[in-house]
């Protein structure tokens, strides 16, 4: 079996060396442009996969588009779903949270090969719950106000969730319902606490992330592999609030550095540990305070592509 490789530093090139009667076809990636007779405005960074085919045709099939974002499981202290539509959009095709907590990130582009990183076991507990279950054994646990008032067949992730259900932007899961969400609910407000609004919502959404991973430990046990990487740590200012609020940041900022592909890594103003730049000014938390952001980022240059077009025996 023979293979003609080449090297080259651009899709146009690459295009360009297609011998006469050589085929592939292209999967264009959401990124990907629209206008498929120009070929000269697509880039390697567009094209999802390469397939040499036998026909005397250069075919184009555009990938599907990405899945809606996911609402939140629960809200924690800190999350970032609100605020994820304005860091990067995921360049890989797999993302890392080695801080995991909620995954606000993720959940945005829940279709992505997702690797969740979390060393508090109260939530590594509830990811391993979540990405398990059925539908209808979620559907099963009754609406109560007390975590002590659930069933005993129901799984500790379970009553982690409904724990942190019952207050919004805790560290730790509550055992009843606050006052603040009790008059959330007089008000009218739907998802407030374990009720039959939030139930319902999380049994429609845990098949979407059975292919998600979570491993229980602290960041360094994440794969190193070339990914988007969203690192959120607790805050070197403001983290210390967490259960494990405890952080090397020389460290961390050492390991930050070494990843491989996309690298997103926030932080609150005042941080020192990686060179950060303002970023935005979030509303977080019930009480909605503003939080100036900032943002440390890194995308690695891709090599030259070596692209295999066309085999034959010989």
């Amino acid at each position: 079996m023979a293979r003609a490789v080449w090297t080259v530093g651009s899709l146009r090139d690459w295009l360009c060396m297609c011998p006469e009667g050589a085929a592939v076809v292209l999967e264009i990636g959401p990124r990907g442009s629209r206008d498929f007779a120009d070929l000269r405005s697509l880039t390697f960074a567009d094209v999802v996969s390469i397939h040499g085919y036998a026909t005397p045709a250069v075919v184009l099939h555009e990938a599907a588009e990405p899945v809606p974002p996911l609402a939140p499981f629960w809200r924690y202290y800190g999350g970032k779903y609100r605020a994820a539509p304005r860091y990067p959009k995921p360049l890989h095709p797999t993302i890392i949270e080695p801080f995991a907590g909620a995954a606000g990130y993720s959940l945005r582009y829940p279709e992505r090969n997702v690797v969740l990183v979390e060393k508090y076991p109260i939530i590594a507990e509830i990811w391993r719950y979540l990405i398990a279950v059925r539908p209808s054994e979620v559907l099963r646990i009754p609406e109560v106000e007390h975590v002590d008032e659930l069933p005993s067949w129901v799984p500790e992730g379970a009553r982690y969730l409904v724990g942190f259900c019952m207050n919004a932007a805790c560290t730790a899961p509550c055992r009843k319902l606050s006052v603040g969400a009790k008059r959330l609910r007089a008000m009218g407000r739907h998802f407030e606490g374990w009720c039959a609004a939030r139930r319902e919502r999380t049994a429609s959404q845990v098949d979407a992330i059975k292919h998600w991973q979570i491993l229980e430990g602290d960041y360094t046990i994440a794969p190193d592999i070339e990914a988007t990487w969203f690192i959120d740590p607790p805050y070197q200012v403001a983290g210390k609030y967490y259960i494990h609020a405890d952080v090397d940041y020389p460290a961390l900022a050492a390991w930050c550095r070494t990843r491989h592909g996309q690298t997103m890594v926030c932080e609150n103003a005042g941080a020192t540990w990686l060179p950060f730049q303002p970023f935005a000014s979030c509303k977080s938390g019930p009480a909605r305070r503003v939080s100036e952001e900032v943002l440390w980022t890194h995308v690695d240059h891709p090599a030259p592509q070596q692209v295999v077009l066309w085999e034959s025996t010989g």
